[in-house]
């Protein structure tokens, strides 16, 4: 579900999987509410509530349109660096930068990077 709306949105198979392989280091892919976040990009505070705001927000396609909302709205600056490179890692790096903000002592950059690459093998 999640590749394909990311190719749909225009993202290159290195984008989807760049953004992939970090959306699977934070919390697997679930949408569940965990109290290190919410969703598959484990939304937090303001972002957590607007989140909410979209009703079914467990839903994945709720939380899909909401991340691709971001990205083309508050959360553009990743959405550009993202767009800017043209390699899994620049993906990956932008993503876990920009809109994830992750501490650097857990990020686990290179996980997210071997996740993303295991992605883009199987599609």
């Amino acid at each position: 579900i999640i590749w394909n709306r990311l190719i749909s949105e225009g993202y290159t198979r290195e984008q989807t999987a760049g953004i992939m392989g970090n959306l699977q280091q934070e919390h697997n892919f679930k949408t569940d509410d965990h109290p290190n976040g919410l969703g598959i990009a484990q939304w937090m505070g303001g972002r957590r509530a607007a989140l909410m705001a979209r009703g079914d927000y467990l839903n994945i396609n709720v939380q899909l349109d909401h991340l691709i909302a971001e990205l083309r709205g508050s959360e553009n600056r990743a959405h550009n660096a993202i767009i800017g490179g043209n390699s899994v890692e620049n993906a990956v790096i932008a993503f876990q930068n920009l809109f994830e903000r992750c501490n650097p002592v857990y990020c686990h950059q290179q996980q997210r990077i071997n996740y993303a690459y295991a992605i883009l093998e199987q599609y």
